[in-house]
């Protein structure tokens, strides 16, 4: 009687570890899917930053940071990839999809720095929000460059179109295109037009890769990480 006394405990706390440990597995949204560590860390809900190595998994509520100089490629269960430049912060509070019918429900904050979205396989983009302090983002198929800095963010687009909301009570709505980019001030006072070759470049926003701005090959080979391997099975 004694001995099974002794084992209560145990068995208790071996529950909760178990919980706790699906838990976190559920809340996992995808992966770091660039090969070369650039300095990028990451702060799940709760928890203290930590390096985010090539195949390391990333999670709902997590904060991306990097330093100057620094960058992350990260790939979310849809094939969405976020290019993430440097000194820039992102917080990834869900991405959550279905590969039976394609459908999802994403909320992605841009703090500040330099970024690059490219939407994959979600159907409903409708349900993809995108946010930055000045306005609000609605996607339609498309890869496009993102900036939130101290003036206001800049959207520059590449390829589909995105429907710019700015900040403010103006009920202004912007489609922007291919080729094309704008500004919303700090003032929110509307979307502008601006010239491309005024919109910031990164490396590893601009560079080559999967979704950059250039056309060369990309990071495919998995690797185990230290927080948890996304791509080991074959992919996030």
């Amino acid at each position: 009687m004694s001995s099974l006394l002794r084992l209560i405990p145990i068995c208790a706390a071996l529950a909760v570890a178990i919980a706790g440990s699906n838990a976190f597995a559920e809340s996992r949204i995808g992966g770091v899917s660039l090969k070369e560590y650039k300095g990028a860390t990451g702060a799940p809900a709760g928890s203290p930053p930590a390096a985010l190595y090539y195949a390391n998994d990333v999670y709902s509520g997590e904060t991306v940071t990097t330093p100057d100089a620094g960058g992350t490629v990260l790939q979310f269960h849809d094939n969405t990839l976020l290019r993430v430049g440097s000194s820039s912060t992102v917080v990834l509070d869900r991405f959550v999809y279905d590969p039976q019918s394609r459908t999802g429900d994403a909320a992605i904050k841009f703090t500040k720095g330099i970024f690059r979205f490219v939407t994959g396989d979600i159907k409903n983009k409708d349900n993809v929000k995108l946010t930055t302090p000045t306005a609000t983002l609605t996607i339609r198929g498309t890869n496009f460059k993102l900036v939130v800095n101290s003036d206001g963010t800049i959207v520059e687009v590449k390829s589909g179109h995105v429907e710019v909301h700015p900040c403010g009570n103006s009920n202004e709505t912007r489609l922007v295109g291919p080729g094309e980019a704008v500004q919303i001030s700090t003032a929110c006072n509307g979307v502008k037009a601006v010239a491309l070759g005024n919109v910031p470049t990164d490396g590893t926003t601009d560079g080559g890769g999967p979704g950059g701005g250039g056309d060369e090959g990309g990071d495919h080979e998995p690797s185990a990480g230290s927080r948890g391997c996304g791509v080991c099975d074959g992919g996030f």
